[in-house]
């Protein structure tokens, strides 16, 4: 006969001990999955926060083409003879209508912040980076000019160079009116003054803040010559880019990239963390959902006359299937609301890294339990479903 009293009992012959090994084994492992899912998405979206945010200068549709190989810059007369043809092919271009800015520089702003060049003005010495530009250069990149004037287009030689500072340059500085102030570098070959000062823009990754900076007018070092193109017929215009720098620069193969491109590669180590993080929680997951599974199964074999008798008094199906995977989603419920403080200071610190971030949002969080959550309850439901379909006459004959 059967004892009810003695069937709605635990059975089997694994002790307390062992289940409450079992229950902190999947507590620790959803723990692991949940700080491996906030880190993953966290990843994600400062990486898209980088790439999405403002740099000061535009980049979009500008096409930067190298002029030279490096070792070239070496040959005798070859920047004067460069700057020549540079000239040539600049105004080539722009006579394409879909051509509407063309500039020559050392490196392009967002992927180079240039040389670091001791600089001294009457105030003081200071070091900033240098970037070297032609006429064209902030009309290229669209760099708002704050005061003075942008540089006058090439005339031959004069006595004098010119500068454009950007804001954070002045301040440095000490300057509150820099237009008409002299600057020189101790590697510049002539004196120089400043003539504008440019709004602050980004010059490399946006893992740096920005800093001061000088832009520097020489015809001699330009290495990249750069174009702002319509985004209407972009093959057709990069078709006549090419056979226009075959004419003038038959000896130099045509290279060319969007700056945009450029700038976006420079975050692809985060994109290729963010991606490994998020396959080991993938697996953490699984690890976990198996670990899930076995507690499941061994909780449905050890309660499986009390399901038989819960069956027959006449318990419904969704109050069986609460009473054997309700423990299981309390324990990884548990795991979220613990470890999301864990998970919250170590993105708060990692994020401290980056001087332009992204804001920690309670969706995140949310993100990772409505997940754990969810696969958690999908993975012991098809268990439960499974012990509450056996047929309570066979469960309990072998008692």
């Amino acid at each position: 006969s059967v004892e009810p009293v003695g069937a709605l009992k635990p059975g089997g012959k694994i002790g307390p001990g062992d289940e409450r090994f079992r229950k902190m084994l999947v507590f620790v492992q959803f723990s692991t999955t949940i700080i491996l899912l906030v880190t993953t998405v966290v990843m994600r979206q400062q990486t898209q926060f980088m790439r999405s945010k403002k740099l000061g200068f535009e980049h979009d549709l500008v096409i930067t083409m190298p002029l030279f190989d490096l070792d070239r810059e070496r040959e005798p007369d070859f920047a004067q003879h460069l700057s020549y043809r540079y000239e040539s092919i600049k105004s080539a271009f722009l006579s394409h209508p879909n051509v509407l800015q063309a500039s020559a520089y050392r490196w392009p702003p967002g992927i180079n912040k240039g040389m670091i060049r001791l600089l001294e003005s009457e105030e003081k010495q200071v070091q900033i980076p240098v970037l070297e530009g032609d006429e064209g250069f902030v009309e290229l990149f669209d760099i708002p000019l704050v005061t003075g004037r942008n540089f006058r287009p090439y005339a031959g030689y004069t006595d004098v160079g010119e500068l454009l500072i950007n804001e954070s340059a002045a301040r440095l500085i000490g300057w509150s009116d820099p237009v008409g102030k002299p600057l020189n570098g101790r590697d510049f070959r002539r004196p120089s003054i400043v003539v504008g000062v440019v709004q602050d823009f980004h010059t490399e990754r946006l893992s740096e803040p920005v800093g001061p900076l000088a832009i520097f007018y020489r015809i001699d070092v330009f290495r990249h010559l750069g174009v702002k193109i319509r985004p209407q017929r972009v093959e057709e215009t990069i078709a006549f880019l090419q056979d226009t720098w075959m004419q003038f620069l038959p000896e130099r193969p045509f290279e060319f990239a969007f700056l945009s491109e450029e700038i976006h590669d420079l975050y692809r180590t985060e994109s290729e963390t963010a991606r490994v993080v998020g396959a080991f929680t993938f697996l953490a997951l699984l690890v976990g959902c198996l670990g899930l599974f076995a507690l499941c199964q061994f909780s449905a074999e050890r309660r499986r006359k009390e399901i038989a008798i819960r069956k027959v008094l006449g318990a419904g199906t969704m109050r069986l299937v609460f009473c054997l995977a309700g423990e299981s989603a309390f324990w990884v419920l548990a795991a979220n609301i613990m470890t999301w403080p864990v998970a919250y200071l170590l993105m708060e610190r990692w994020l401290q890294n980056f001087p332009y971030r992204m804001e920690l949002d309670i969706s995140i969080f949310a993100l990772a339990g409505f997940v754990t959550l969810g696969v958690a309850l999908l993975t012991t439901s098809s268990q439960a479903l499974k012990a509450i379909h056996a047929n309570p006459a066979d469960v309990l004959r072998n008692e």
